[in-house]
């Protein structure tokens, strides 16, 4: 009986993540498609059904995630920082780095550069765990990594 119960949490859990990792990726896939048509909006059909293209509807670079950002005119930043969560949640590693590094730039910058951290030391890619730790000990506490002459003594 608890076990039932308890399974049964758990794939709800997974259908719900699942569920909304799709909003997501159609949501994202529609206003692609509306900045690829030139802004042309009224009278577009918006597609309703996810057919995986090896993210290729993803933003990639930051001026795509940028524009995307823009055009949706929404909080996108704490979407973003929704997806990265997901995606490590359902083991979409490539997704959820490029997810939490389109939140660097927002108000979860310390949140997604700490989480970048660990994934890049979980994955021995160093010199990217490297460049994190730097930019978040740059947001922690500026003057530690500016002008040596104005360095702060640490106790």
């Amino acid at each position: 009986e608890v076990c039932n119960i308890w399974l049964d949490e758990i794939i709800y859990a997974l259908y719900s993540d699942l569920e909304e990792y799709v909003e997501f990726r159609i949501h994202v896939k529609n206003i692609k498609k509306a900045i690829d048509n030139d802004f042309e909006v009224a009278g577009t059909e918006y597609d309703t059904q996810y057919e995986d293209d090896e993210d290729e509807e993803d933003p990639d670079t930051d001026e795509e995630v940028t524009a995307v950002s823009m055009f949706s005119g929404q909080n996108i930043a704490a979407d973003w920082f929704r997806r990265g969560i997901l995606a490590e949640r359902i083991f979409r590693p490539e997704e959820a780095e490029r997810s939490h590094r389109a939140a660097l730039n927002s108000q979860f910058k310390m949140v997604s550069c700490v989480t970048l951290l660990r994934m890049y030391a979980e994955t021995q890619r160093l010199k990217e765990a490297c460049e994190m730790a730097t930019r978040a000990l740059k947001e922690l506490h500026p003057a530690l990594l500016g002008d040596p002459a104005k360095q702060v003594e640490l106790p």
